[in-house]
């Protein structure tokens, strides 16, 4: 789970006035919130003080490292784990400082947080420094790396890749870096997860979404299944990077398990709202034929008078276009079967909608086979591009040229089942204002 949902929002309100109220202590505010979700970055660090204030410093270090691991992006886990490994040995306690100091650096209160956790040291006196300290305390204890036991190297490996990942996503990935990630996946996995979490809570260092790209495209590569429902969560994501690294992470699990994300669709799908069975249904249209694929598709539309009417049109629209990108003109004919079924529950303005996605599709199977997104690309393409397009064309494949333009709210010409304002709105219209090559002559 990324995204809280307005039920555990509306729990831990409840829990927050108990607190007040003085029938809830603040630490077991934190571990009811941690019952409810147990990657909260919050209340773990918060636990994790509660523990450092009893004294038990392993509790506190297992919250800590919990927290590190649930949010990459936070430096406050780190200088709180510095501070209760008074039992680990002394390289050990350099690589977290480093660690801490690194977060800290692309933390707006990364400093703040450092002086908080270092008020009483003697380490005060050199905090007029401000940036250039953090900046020297994470030089210092990162020098010190080439005279580090092999086990405590060991040990952060997973937590320095994954923050190599924050440091240098922007301006894209090495190879090498990659590699580590991957041959690393087990232990790597979960902070990757982490990475994504981070969009979610606006703790990613200045909201810039290429480690979320990159974490997707790892994941999809890393190949295990047990992360689609993150995944799919990220289909939602008003962000066409990463929308489409997370279409790519999905299908690339398909290709090996194409069993897993149909999987995944019918676990999901008795509690998805409306949005989020849109989205199922592209996770379903992204996968491969198989048997059962039709029966998930169709069981999106249980249900569907209880959404309000808007919903169930986007919803049926959202079948409809998957139907078609699976199945071709019987996919099609099945929607508009499909709509006489359902006529009772769905808005008049949902048949000439229906027709326009016919067209449109019909058009595109027309002028080009289907390529998917990302076709062709790799995970090194991905990472080391942030899947950003090059203005000159050259690192992305061709687009499908656009013979029909749909409306704002209609389906893309594309053929990627996003909304066109979502997908080439913007570039259809810088296209039609750019000025004519004149004619060589």
């Amino acid at each position: 789970m990324l995204f809280t949902p307005e039920s555990i929002l509306a729990v831990r309100r409840t829990l927050f006035a108990q607190m007040q109220a003085g029938t809830l202590t603040r630490e077991q505010l934190f571990q009811r919130a941690l019952e409810l979700d147990a990657f909260d970055a919050v209340s773990l660090i918060a636990m994790a003080q509660e523990r450092f204030q009893a004294g038990d410093m392993p509790g506190a270090a297992e919250y800590c490292w919990r927290a590190a691991s649930a949010d990459p992006c936070r430096c406050e886990p780190w200088f709180k784990l510095a501070a209760c490994l008074s039992g680990e040995s002394q390289d050990l306690r350099n690589g977290v400082m480093e660690l801490g100091a690194r977060k800290a650096l692309r933390d707006p209160k990364g400093l703040d947080q450092f002086k908080e956790s270092f008020k009483s040291k003697p380490l005060a006196a050199h905090f007029t420094d401000g940036e250039e300290f953090l900046e020297v305390t994470a030089g210092q204890f990162g020098a010190m790396r080439s005279d580090e036991p092999e086990e405590v190297g060991q040990r952060l490996r997973p937590y320095r890749l994954v923050d190599d990942l924050l440091e240098d996503a922007e301006a894209g990935l090495a190879p090498e870096l990659v590699d580590g990630i991957i041959a690393d996946g087990a232990r790597c996995g979960p902070m990757l997860i982490g990475v994504l979490r981070a969009l979610a809570t606006e703790s990613l260092p200045g909201g810039d979404p290429a480690p979320v790209v990159a974490s997707l495209a790892l994941l999809g590569e890393i190949g295990d299944p047990a992360v689609l429902p993150e995944l799919i969560e990220c289909y939602t994501v008003d962000d066409e990077d990463i929308e489409d690294a997370a279409h790519w992470a999905v299908k690339r699990i398909a290709a090996r398990r194409p069993e897993a994300p149909l999987d995944a669709v019918r676990r999901l799908v008795s509690t998805a709202d409306a949005e989020q069975r849109c989205a199922l249904a592209m996770v379903v249209g992204d996968v491969p034929p198989q048997p059962g694929k039709r029966d998930v598709l169709l069981s999106l539309l249980d249900g569907l008078a209880e959404f309000q009417n808007s919903e169930r049109i986007e919803l049926f629209i959202a079948v409809a276009i998957a139907l078609s990108i699976s199945e071709g003109a019987k996919g099609r004919e099945l929607a508009w079967s499909l709509l006489s079924r359902y006529a009772a529950v769905l808005p008049k303005q949902t048949r000439a909608d229906l027709r326009e996605v016919c067209k449109l599709q019909e058009e595109l199977l027309r002028i080009a086979p289907p390529q998917g997104d990302g076709a062709g690309m790799t995970v090194y393409d991905i990472c080391g591009e942030a899947w950003e397009d090059d203005e000159d064309g050259d690192s992305v494949p061709a687009p499908v040229r656009r013979t029909v333009t749909p409306g704002r709210n209609d389906p893309c010409w594309c053929g990627s089942g996003k909304k066109y304002k979502k997908c080439h709105l913007e570039s259809d219209e810088k296209s039609r204002r750019a000025p004519s090559r004149p004619e060589e002559g």
